[in-house]
């Protein structure tokens, strides 16, 4: 999974100038597994910013190919963004 290289940066001019914001990751999970080490990726890139983000982590699946236990992927990723202490969408 690669950052975005743009993230911080976008992320920093919204706090610089009070610009709400919330974030999101385009899934690329076939598995349950896939699904957790892409929550443990947004965590690690939203954990200088924890506190600040106005709107939800969002778990964006339309990848074709990962329908099957799509359901079962984003509820797992779910409780572990919601454990952090962060709003899923």
């Amino acid at each position: 999974m690669e950052d975005d290289e743009f993230f911080a940066e976008n992320v920093e001019a919204c706090i610089k100038y009070g610009i709400p914001f919330g974030v999101y990751i385009y899934s690329y999970a076939r598995t349950i597994d896939e699904a957790k080490s892409e929550a443990a990726h947004v965590i690690r890139l939203l954990r200088p910013y924890k506190g600040l983000l106005s709107y939800p982590v969002y778990y964006d699946l339309e990848e074709a190919g990962t329908q099957s236990g799509a359901v079962e992927r984003a509820l797992v990723f779910g409780d572990i963004i919601e454990n952090e202490g962060y709003w899923c969408g």
